[in-house]
């Protein structure tokens, strides 16, 4: 399919669009083109009319873009385009979260100071997500049997017990090549010993 850059004057809204867009919602959107770029195409028929992507389009004039990308799906009938309408909103709807994945991702991007008010969540469930994963960490201690405070001592204790067992393993290594490298020099000197009594000896 070829994407064009449309005039956003050009595109026409559905004037039975049943999917509604706020001003906090389209501010969101907006934030997120600023942030990523304009990612994800309108979608119009053969006339400009918009069929996925009018939040999109008012996001862009909130951002006083002049064009936007856009894709024209030519060959859906009347019927297919009214329908498509409804179900490019409703199948994003239907869709649920791993709450332990999430729950790790939204960890990692705050500890990577990701601006977090750019994901579309509410406060509040930042705050929940975060507590589970809290929670969850606490669990994983308590499976080592680390939950009892001393967790962060206890990791650096561990870490340097397998710091001294590598140390020890490099050391014993060192030590075996070197009786190794002895007992074959030893055999060397004893070879040539040998041969030159065998030659020194009587013709």
């Amino acid at each position: 399919m070829k994407i064009e850059q449309l005039s956003v004057d050009a595109l026409i809204p559905y004037a039975l669009n049943s999917r509604t867009h706020d001003d906090a919602q389209v501010a969101q959107i907006a934030a997120s083109i600023r942030e990523f770029g304009f990612t994800n195409p309108v979608l119009i028929d053969k006339d400009g009319g918009i069929i996925a992507g009018h939040g999109r389009v008012m996001a862009a004039r909130k951002l006083a873009l002049t064009k936007v990308p856009c894709i024209r799906l030519v060959h859906l009938t009347d019927t297919q385009r009214r329908a498509y309408i409804i179900v490019d909103n409703k199948l994003a709807l239907n869709a649920s979260w791993d709450q332990l994945l999430l729950e790790g991702e939204l960890q990692g991007l705050h500890a990577a100071e990701f601006d977090m008010g750019l994901l579309g969540f509410e406060p509040v469930e930042l705050q929940a997500a975060t507590r589970a994963a809290e929670r969850g960490a606490e669990r994983a201690l308590a499976c080592l049997g680390l939950e009892n405070g001393h967790a962060a001592a206890d990791i650096r204790d561990l870490r340097g017990l397998i710091d001294a067992w590598r140390e020890a393993r490099r050391t014993a290594w060192q030590t075996t090549v070197k009786v190794l490298t002895t007992g074959v020099l030893a055999a060397l000197l004893v070879g040539i010993a040998i041969k030159l009594r065998l030659m020194g000896g009587p013709q």
